[in-house]
């Protein structure tokens, strides 16, 4: 009981491969020349973990210290069941992949939903988004319904396999026609439709 104080390292366990603390600094757990300030080695399955019992449980890493301006936060807890990835700073928040020098294939940023597995969005390397789709091949690939609020604007040719148009009076609400287009190139703008006939 007390104080114990160690002048030049401590080991803990067979030559300290359980734990270790340098005068240099470092700690290492399963090393016993941890070569950087904390160190945690096994030969598989290694797991560091912060809990709470209660309230938040938080990892910063930043140029200031404590929770500061010039920092970052990951955080479990704040809100009961969510995980938040905070920069407190004014910088973006930059998600990278294939940052080495690895050789092979890139991969994709992914979301998953856990309980299915399922992939709901992908990013590709190259800059293809897919909602719903797992290989996008185009800049923008959704598979199912999209709703637009506001107003849609395309720079280039516009393809459509097949649309069916139904147009509506706006004083009465009633449906004048349907029609079903299977290729065209048009601008069109309607204020107030009274009458519609059309052929393509």
């Amino acid at each position: 009981t007390g104080i114990t104080t160690v002048s030049k390292l401590l080991h803990v366990g067979t030559g300290g491969t359980a734990f270790s603390a340098l005068e240099a600094g470092r700690i290492g757990v399963g090393t016993a020349l941890p070569t950087s300030e904390l160190q945690i080695r096994k030969s598989s399955g290694s797991l560091a973990e912060v809990v709470s019992d209660s309230g938040q449980a938080r990892i910063s890493v930043g140029n200031s210290v404590g929770v500061g301006n010039s920092s970052a936060v990951l955080r479990f807890g704040n809100s009961a069941g969510v995980l938040d990835i905070i920069n407190n700073d004014v910088g973006d928040i930059k998600t990278i992949i294939h940052g080495g020098a690895g050789a092979g294939s890139t991969g994709n940023f992914k979301w998953v939903y856990g309980q299915t597995n399922a992939e709901r969005m992908t990013l590709t390397y190259d800059g293809k988004l897919g909602i719903n789709q797992t290989s996008p091949t185009n800049t923008l690939h959704v598979v199912g319904t999209s709703t637009v609020t506001g107003n849609a604007f395309v720079g280039g040719n516009s393809i459509i396999p097949c649309v069916t148009f139904s147009l509506f009076d706006n004083d009465s609400g009633s449906m004048l026609s349907s029609l079903e287009i299977k290729s065209f190139t048009a601008l069109v703008s309607f204020s107030k439709v009274s009458s519609f006939n059309s052929s393509i």
